[in-house]
């Protein structure tokens, strides 16, 4: 299977659930009405808003609720590995390490699903501290020049990565200013 880059619709969605997000933080919009936004914007609900709240939750610390918005992910998600890889957020965000590793561990053999695969796989190993096959991953989709790699600095799961100097080279090599002093505090203050 050749690697494909995500259609123009999924790229200006991608683009929507980023404002989303950011209208979540400025306190703009309340998790309840992410559903509606979107509604309105494409008339129907679908797996990425499941996927948002589900980060949102997790970025929150309400594992039980990022839990089931990452299973109504999978249950929408037309595409087997997606919806696979969506069960995988669940089942590490559940505790159930096991299950997680073993989905990964069948995605991670499958052909690349489309540009951004390994940076979502990198994504899913650093939320179970597999902090070797994530840098693996990282380090590939950085060879194939994946957009999705600007969500490393932002994206909580490679958190577990920033004392890593490997992931710091990586960081480096990609342009990205060193973190400041007052982010550094804020992540050492939040809650785990």
């Amino acid at each position: 299977m050749a690697v494909t880059s995500r259609p123009p619709q999924r790229r200006g969605l991608a683009l929507l659930v980023a404002g989303i997000a950011l209208a979540l933080l400025a306190g703009a919009v309340t998790l309840t009405n992410v559903g509606g936004l979107r509604q309105r914007f494409f008339g129907r609900s679908d797996v990425h808003v499941h996927d948002v709240r589900g980060d949102i939750y997790l970025y929150k610390g309400m594992q039980a609720e990022s839990a089931a918005e990452y299973r109504k992910a999978a249950q929408l998600n037309g595409d087997p590995a997606g919806r696979r890889l969506a069960l995988t957020a669940a089942d590490a965000v559940s505790g159930n390490r096991t299950k997680a590793s073993a989905i990964l561990s069948d995605l991670a053999n499958l052909p690349e699903q489309y540009v951004d695969w390994p940076v979502h796989l990198a994504r899913q190993y650093a939320s179970l501290g597999e902090k070797n096959l994530a840098m693996a991953w990282l380090e590939k989709a950085y060879t194939e020049h994946s957009y999705a790699l600007l969500e490393i600095r932002c994206a909580r799961e490679f958190d577990v990565l920033q004392s890593d100097p490997r992931f710091q080279d990586l960081l480096r090599r990609m342009n990205f200013p060193a973190m400041s002093s007052r982010r550094q505090t804020a992540d050492q203050n939040r809650a785990p």
